[in-house]
């Protein structure tokens, strides 16, 4: 047992950009200052692993240092004044990143010190999880942290904003952390979709319900697609999308369809990002609300959003800047109003 002389200090962690002999080999792999993105390398599980053990070797060695102190963890500000757009230069893509601001969890702040444990309770479980190769929901995370550690997670929106604080740390994706997301969106029309060693499935017999996106992002990166039609359209609602679906607007207006169900959620958004790359040539449509809501939705399917800054480049559209939007409160008929934009099949 370490004798610590009273008070410990706070002092700065020096994490991944300390280049002593416990990270040496990892600093390399470090984003660069100005434009903190993850890491592609880091989207490999080992590599995440190792990240978690050198922050809690780093921790200890300043912790039992003859000059100990309790480390301050140093996270990419997620908020507007630390947002940037960043737009492609040979293709449309557009992205929100997070520049090079810093804050802190400290716990010698007593308004900051559980959120301070909450992180190293969310990188101890996701990385028994990737020790063990498994794969786990947000939610499911909530569950087994409310049964290890309930004085600390009383709430989904606690594990939520904690697994944002541990992909700050670490500068990785939520999914290189073991979990995946929970999918709410359904995609139809003419679109055949195959995943590897499965059957084809043809998203126009899939009724009004649609085919149901997957939350595993390693699976919906290897589906292969294809498909004959001239658009793409997002629908805000669940219920627009079941009517036009059923209606099989698809048939007329040569489309396919896709839905969050409302705000967009990962899996839609990585889906909506590998066919804007898959089919460029086909122009992506928004049914939307005409108000701030709608734009919202629209904008995070275009960018991405500022508290998911780090991962946004993942999942952003191939929107062109002139897209348009097709509001439900400009015309009540669907059908009238799409044609002002598109050409019928004949």
């Amino acid at each position: 047992m370490v004798e610590l002389p009273s008070p410990i200090k706070s002092k700065p962690f020096t994490g991944f950009y300390d280049h002593g002999p416990v990270d040496r080999d990892f600093s390399a792999s470090e984003p660069s200052i100005g434009r903190q993105q993850v890491d592609s390398i880091v989207h490999v599980y080992a590599l995440v692993r190792a990240r978690i053990e050198v922050a809690v070797l780093n921790f200890l060695r300043i912790l039992t240092s003859p000059d100990p102190a309790i480390s301050d963890l140093p996270l990419i500000k997620r908020n507007s004044s630390n947002s940037r757009v960043s737009r492609g230069l040979l293709t449309d893509l557009s992205w929100v990143f997070l520049s090079h601001s810093f804050c802190t969890r400290s716990l010698m702040r007593a308004n900051a010190a559980k959120a301070f444990v909450r992180v190293w309770k969310v990188m101890e479980v996701c990385f028994l999880i990737l020790v063990q190769e498994k794969r786990v929901t947000q939610r499911e995370l909530f569950y087994k942290l409310l049964c290890v550690s309930p004085e600390y997670f009383s709430s989904q929106l606690q594990v939520n904003r904690t697994i944002q604080d541990v992909v700050a740390l670490l500068r990785c994706s939520r999914y290189s952390l073991g979990i995946m997301a929970s999918s709410r969106g359904v995609v139809a029309g003419r679109l055949l979709l195959q995943e590897p060693n499965q059957e084809v499935v043809d998203c126009a017999e899939c009724g009004s319900s649609g085919y149901a996106i997957s939350g595993d992002l390693n699976m919906l990166d290897k589906l292969l697609m294809t498909t004959d039609a001239r658009y793409i359209i997002v629908v805000e609602k669940h219920a627009i999308f079941q009517r036009l679906a059923e209606d099989r607007v698809f048939n007329h207006i040569p489309s396919i369809l896709i839905t969050a169900k409302g705000y967009p959620d990962i899996a839609t958004r990585f889906l909506l990002h590998r066919m804007s790359r898959t089919f460029p040539e086909l122009p992506i449509l928004a049914l939307v609300d005409w108000n701030p809501a709608g734009l919202a939705i629209l904008c995070t399917f275009k960018f991405g959003s500022i508290g998911m800054g780090l991962e946004a480049y993942r999942y952003g559209a191939f929107l062109p800047v002139s897209f348009q939007i097709l509001s439900l409160s400009v015309c009540p008929g669907f059908y009238s109003m799409v044609s002002s934009f598109v050409q019928p099949a004949m």
